[in-house]
């Protein structure tokens, strides 16, 4: 199986973290016009956010794509979704950010919902799991879920009609237990290393392994950060995303995650 180590994700459930989560939870309103009138939504937040499923419209073969569902917490279901000429990271990437918001920290809008009846199938039981495909290979994946012939209406927002609003997890230096050493993601996308902590969810920081001082300069973060170990200095990351699993040269890991870039440290 092909599994995508995409820059947004990482760290380990035993790991926790004692944050005093501040939540930028900015709460926005949706309006749309759904059969028959307008709709105005708040608090979008997700409680769940499910694996990707490949879709096909029983009306429209040519509109396919992949995506995921979110139930929002006022209980509606929603498939998140891209199309097949898209990246197949941007879709990914959006599901970590949807799953922060299961945590409470962030929220999005979005607008220009849509009602279709569609064709469905689990990545995962397509035998294509994590793997990132190209255009040919959603299309066969398409073709085959058509044949199997499972379908059911679903409310859709495309991916570009969602807008977050950051969230932001602080953590007291007393909280934290140790910083792990850097680590390669599995499929060499990203450096990372960790921010173990008491109680909560660990931390992951990660730099593009393309940057030619990616390296120097996660280390010398990571310094830094073990520095306020003990004090009452905050370490503060801004536009978290949250990953249940990430692959790293150094093992599994789940939690939080954040590029170096929105890292900062507090007196």
């Amino acid at each position: 199986m092909n599994i995508p180590t995409l820059k947004s994700s990482l760290l380990r459930k035993e790991l926790i973290i004692p944050l005093v989560l501040t939540l930028l939870v900015g709460v926005g309103v949706y309006t749309a016009w759904p059969r028959g009138g307008p709709v105005s939504i708040q608090k979008n937040q997700a409680t769940s956010v499910t694996h990707l499923y490949v879709f096909s419209s029983v009306a429209d073969p040519t509109f396919q794509g992949e995506g995921f569902f979110v139930t929002l917490k006022d209980g509606r279901e929603v498939l998140v979704y891209s199309r097949f000429e898209d990246s197949p990271h941007d879709v990914v990437n959006m599901e970590r950010k949807m799953s922060a918001t299961t945590k409470e920290v962030g929220s999005f809008n979005f607008t220009n919902e849509r009602r279709e009846d569609v064709y469905l199938g689990n990545k995962s039981e397509l035998g294509a799991g994590n793997a990132l495909l190209s255009p040919e290979n959603y299309q066969g994946l398409a073709a085959r879920i058509r044949e199997i012939g499972n379908h059911k209406v679903v409310t859709m927002v495309y991916y570009k009609d969602i807008q977050f609003l950051g969230g932001e997890v602080r953590i007291m230096g007393s909280n934290i237990t140790s910083v792990g050493n850097i680590s390669m993601t599995t499929g060499g996308s990203v450096y990372t290393f960790l921010v173990n902590v008491i109680e909560g969810k660990p931390l992951n920081i990660w730099v593009d392994t393309q940057r030619a001082d990616g390296q120097q300069l996660l280390g010398q973060l990571a310094d830094r950060i073990r520095g306020i170990i003990g004090t009452p200095k905050t370490l503060v990351a801004k536009d978290v995303d949250y990953q249940e699993e990430i692959y790293a040269m150094s093992g599994t890991r789940s939690g939080w995650t954040t590029p170096f870039q929105n890292i900062s440290i507090e007196e």
